[in-house]
This record gives structure tokens, C-alpha cells and sequence, in this order.
């Protein structure tokens, strides 16, 4: 299993599934399960509208939380947004893979920034809305990449886009990923 960051925000702002969650996380304190962190839920833009400046605030953060110790999956190096040293080159297998779950996940949406601004109408300025919306899109695909590129099936998140019966059914037949909120995962601990 690996978390997504909204798994980790439950936990923080006490929301209603964060028992779940913490179910999952005493799952692996006692090895029944394998549970990991997603690294590019790093980059993620944080509750007060900023993006961390080092991959240790992540950390540091999910520590504070009570997640500390736990493995985390590596995202593929993005320039301006994944850190160095705590993100993997792209092979050509792991760029097509991060492609084709791209077009899975946002499958009217151009890949790259220019593309999806121009579509959206938006300013592809760093910082700005189009650049934020871009960036939002690229962490959902490099943790869904990085989760099925580690091996792991379960990938636990809030996020609808996940969910949906358009996406769940394909991720699973291609990759045996099944997508599920924390309350359903808990559920399979039994």
C-alpha cells in the first residue's frame, strides 16, 4: 500500500477518515502490512498556499505526524518542482509509463505545461494558477507512477479522480492497482 499526501492532511486536520488511515499505519507498525509515503507529495503545494523548499520539510512534516520511519517512493526528477537527490532519473520505460497514467488520469488534458495552460486559458508563469493546476496534475501521476513502479497494489487516497469508474477499472487491468479510499483500505485489514 503507499498514501497519497491527502492521507497524510486527514491525519493533521483531524477529518473524518483520519482513523482510517491511522488504522493502516498501525497495520504496518505491527508487519501486517506494507505501507509507504509518496516522495512527490513533497512537492505538493501545502495548506497555506506555498510549496515546500526542501524535501526535508516532508519529511520532518510526516515524522511530526506520527509517519516517520516509513519507505518512501522516489518521483521521477521534474525541474522545478521534484529535489534533487530525493527523485529518480526517467528510463524511457518510466517516462512512458508516467505518459500513459497521464492519459489515464486527465485524458482531455495536453502533458506538458504550455499545452495545458494554453487549453485552460491560464499564464504558465511559475508560481501562477496555470503552473499550480499543472503541477497538482503532474504529483497525481508521479505517485500513481511511483506506487505501481515500486510494485505495490493498493494506492489509498480521498481523491475522487482515482476513483472513478473511468479510471479505477483500467488502472487495475493494467497494473492489478486497486485504488481506494482510507475507510475501504482499513476495511481489508479485516
Amino acid at each position: 500500500m503507499s498514501l497519497d499526501r491527502n492521507c497524510l492532511t486527514a491525519i493533521e486536520e483531524q477529518r473524518d477518515y483520519a482513523p482510517a488511515v491511522l488504522k493502516l499505519l498501525a497495520a504496518h507498525r505491527a508487519g501486517t502490512i506494507d505501507l509507504a509515503l509518496n516522495g512527490m507529495s513533497a512537492s505538493e503545494m501545502r495548506k497555506d498556499k506555498t510549496y515546500p523548499e526542501r524535501f526535508e520539510e516532508f519529511e520532518d512534516w510526516a515524522e511530526s505526524l506520527g509517519f516517520g520511519g516509513l519507505p518512501i517512493l522516489l518521483p521521477l526528477g521534474m525541474w522545478d518542482i521534484t529535489f534533487w537527490g530525493k527523485s529518480v532519473y526517467a528510463s524511457e520505460q518510466q517516462a512512458a509509463l508516467h505518459n500513459e497514467i497521464y492519459d489515464i488520469l486527465f485524458p482531455t488534458s495536453p502533458r506538458d505545461l504550455k499545452g495545458f495552460c494554453a487549453q485552460m486559458g491560464l499564464s504558465p508563469e511559475k508560481g501562477g494558477k496555470g503552473w499550480q493546476k499543472w503541477v497538482n496534475r503532474a504529483c497525481d501521476v508521479e505517485c500513481m507512477r511511483a506506487h505501481i513502479g515500486d510494485g505495490r497494489t493498493v494506492f489509498v487516497t480521498n481523491d475522487d479522480n482515482f476513483i472513478k469508474l473511468t479510471k479505477a477499472p483500467v488502472l487495475k487491468e493494467r497494473w492489478g492497482v486497486i485504488t481506494a479510499k482510507p475507510d475501504v483500505a482499513a476495511e481489508m485489514l479485516g
